[in-house]
């Protein structure tokens, strides 16, 4: 049993493994023989780079090909306004208060998001399924630049 990488349609082969033989240069590709028959192929850390098609290649005449596509889902934050909307840039009055959410997606549940502003963590009213909300009075302050940041993701808002 072989294990074969494809990133791309015109792209070579890239060969993993050959029966319990690691011959990828990644050293965080392995092979596991769990029971006859069965050869799992295994990746830790994932990363982008790894997306593309994998072959499980079986040597019989003719030779047998499994194929299957692996999608990397990568982490994203981003802030939002009051409304939900795409927050760029926005002016508030002083004193007034302002509320921003920031959501995640493709974090593992539950996602821990923590608000920074200047390098300082601040508190969060709450934090819930990928959806942190933070709640500030304005201040005279000429401008504020906040971070939303979950695990090594972040996002400035």
């Amino acid at each position: 049993v072989s294990w074969v990488r494809r990133r791309g349609k015109d792209d070579m082969p890239e060969l993993l493994t050959v029966g319990a033989v690691t011959y990828a240069a990644d050293n965080r590709v392995s092979v596991a023989k769990r029971y006859p028959g069965n050869w799992k192929l295994l990746i830790r850390e994932v990363k982008p780079d790894d997306e593309g098609v994998y072959e499980c290649q079986i040597s019989t005449h003719p030779p047998r090909v499994s194929r299957t596509y692996l999608h990397i889902n990568t982490p994203q934050v981003w802030v939002v306004d009051e409304a939900g909307g795409p927050l760029q840039e926005k002016y508030y009055e002083a004193e007034s208060t302002l509320a921003l959410m920031c959501r995640a997606r493709h974090v593992e549940t539950p996602a821990l998001l923590t608000w920074l502003h200047e390098g300082r963590a601040l508190n969060a009213d709450t934090t819930r399924g990928g959806i942190s909300l933070f709640w500030f009075e304005a201040s005279a302050v000429a401008s504020y630049r906040q971070n939303c940041a979950t695990n090594a993701y972040q996002l400035l808002g």
